[in-house]
């Protein structure tokens, strides 16, 4: 993972490290790639963690929403589905609390599952 560029995210904690390597990267005009809710999700239950909406605000740079629908299963069909960029420039240079982060990238992950769902009502095969 490390050739792909990946690095590690502690879960369940504020990582620093994690974030300052996030925003070095977007900064430089680099891609940053996440999974907002921390881990996959078999539910529709809408969850995200604030990190999403604090690096896309802090770095000013779209969010582009990939829905992958898959059962996780080997040799089975798995789809992805990409989203026009998200922009939250009137986010940018305002002190947002923790709690509006949140909303922001729950407001997201909407966006994301509606995405799921608008594959689901396509005839792809």
């Amino acid at each position: 993972m490390n050739s792909l560029g990946a690095f590690p995210i502690k879960r369940g904690e504020v990582d620093i490290k994690s974030i300052k390597t996030s925003l070095k990267l977007l900064n430089s005009g680099k891609i940053l790639a996440l999974f907002p809710e921390g881990t996959r999700k078999k539910s529709e239950e809408i969850d995200a963690e604030p990190g999403i909406a604090m690096l896309a605000i802090k770095s000013k740079v779209p969010i582009v929403p990939v829905a992958i629908i898959s059962s996780y299963k080997f040799f089975k069909r798995t789809d992805v589905v990409i989203g026009e960029p998200i922009e939250l420039a009137e986010f940018y240079d305002k002190k947002l609390l923790n709690d509006e982060y949140i909303k922001i990238s729950i407001d997201i992950m909407k966006k994301i599952y509606e995405l799921k769902r608008d594959d689901k009502n396509e005839d792809n095969y």
